[in-house]
């Protein structure tokens, strides 16, 4: 088990000194270091000190909104939904809204800013096709006020 630890340790080191070194850091280098930015709370990465993990707890920290902003909605103008499958023609609704086909994958929503940057990454297997009406009811559009 300590190896598995040491090993993975290792591995996020690596990544770190791929991922560029901003503190402005995107929700795809977020993802590839293992941290989900769009459900990631800062108070999470205070945890990680029970877990031996406190050489990751800065890079966590970079990649986590603050507990107090989890009730605020956001309004992204574009997003990509990538699934293995789509039923209807519902997606027409959203002129925003670009649908990815990918074999296998796991249906997740990519949140994009106007100029086409991944800005979050949301997993969305386990949602029902209400739930993902409902998203892009609430945080696809222009809203000028709410915009990244």
């Amino acid at each position: 088990m300590a190896t598995l630890v040491e090993y993975l340790l290792t591995l996020t080191s690596f990544l770190i000194v791929v991922v560029k070194a901003s503190a402005d850091w995107s929700a795809e280098d977020c993802f590839n270091l293992g941290f989900h930015k769009a459900n990631l709370l800062c108070s999470s990465c205070d945890h990680l000190r029970q877990f031996d993990l406190d050489v990751i707890k800065d890079h966590c920290k970079q990649c986590c909104h603050a507990d107090e902003d989890k009730d605020a909605i956001k309004k992204y103008p574009k997003a990509v939904l990538e699934v293995s499958f789509v039923k209807g023609e519902k997606a027409k609704a959203y002129p925003g809204l670009t649908i990815r086909y990918v074999r296998g994958a796991d249906p997740s929503i990519k949140l994009l800013d106007n100029s086409d940057q991944v800005q979050d990454v949301l997993a969305i297997d386990k949602w029902n096709t209400d739930s993902v009406e409902e998203f892009l009811n609430t945080h696809l559009g222009n809203d000028e006020s709410n915009e990244i």
